[in-house]
């Protein structure tokens, strides 16, 4: 709600990002996970009328309800302007599993709207042009989003807040500069893996922007393709027919 904070906290873990040490780096991805996890928060701003100890309503005037009303419509609407600007801050954070993480989250639902699978394939589209592992990642969420066979997971939410991340003896408040390494790697395998990520159903892969995205992903894919000089193309069955 309070978008200075905000602004102050990414802007610390933003430069964070920078630092020349890659355990560094993978702690700030780390944290990152918090705030990716503020904006998976449910909605709490529910109007709804006070009782007292034993259920019963409490008598308040119209005129009352009617201020409440229109105050709660007013913090509704500051919640839901918060609430993109903070996906815009999410998004820019997808290096070392985190946006794997955060497309788990966005998925962990069975009904999937449409704003919500956009922004699904947006994020894909941003690791891809990270390159690298995170491009790599993207490209294994794409193959299961089409991969109909395989279980649908249940995305575990506390896992989009890992405890280890908040362990202190031992742990990682405790973990000495050049011990880092050892205390993430528990930290990490706490988080959203791969295999937590749930394959789109068939009704969503059959709307035609959806496909369109998906083969534009592909393509991108195949453009950020790495391979040695002596490595044959590879030839794989396609995954859309």
């Amino acid at each position: 709600m309070d978008m200075k904070l905000t602004k102050v906290v990414s802007s610390l873990l933003v430069l964070s990002m920078r630092h020349k040490k890659n355990t560094v780096r993978a702690l700030v991805c780390l944290v990152w996970r918090s705030v990716a996890w503020v904006y998976f928060l449910p909605r709490l701003l529910e109007f709804s009328v006070d009782v007292d100890g034993k259920g019963r309503l409490q008598m308040i005037s119209q005129t009352s309800v009617k201020e409440a009303e229109e105050d709660i419509q007013v913090k509704v609407k500051q919640w839901e302007a918060g609430r993109e600007n903070l996906w815009t801050l999410v998004k820019t954070v997808v290096d070392m599993g985190a946006g794997v993480a955060t497309i788990a989250g966005l998925l962990r639902e069975d009904i999937m709207r449409d704003d919500v699978l956009r922004r699904v394939l947006s994020l894909i589209k941003v690791m891809i042009d990270k390159g690298g592992p995170t491009c790599g990642d993207a490209m294994e969420m794409a193959k299961r989003f089409v991969s109909f066979d395989i279980p649908q997971p249940e995305m575990d939410r506390r896992k989009l807040l890992p405890r280890a991340l908040f362990s202190s003896v031992p742990g990682l408040l405790t973990a000495s500069y050049n011990a880092l390494v050892s205390a993430l790697q528990p930290i990490f395998d706490q988080c959203p893996q791969l295999e937590d990520v749930r394959p789109l159903t068939r009704d969503e892969v059959a709307k035609d922007w959806v496909i369109e995205n998906l083969v534009e992903i592909w393509k991108e894919g195949l453009d950020s393709l790495e391979m040695a000089d002596d490595v044959e193309t590879p030839v794989t069955k396609s995954v859309f027919f």
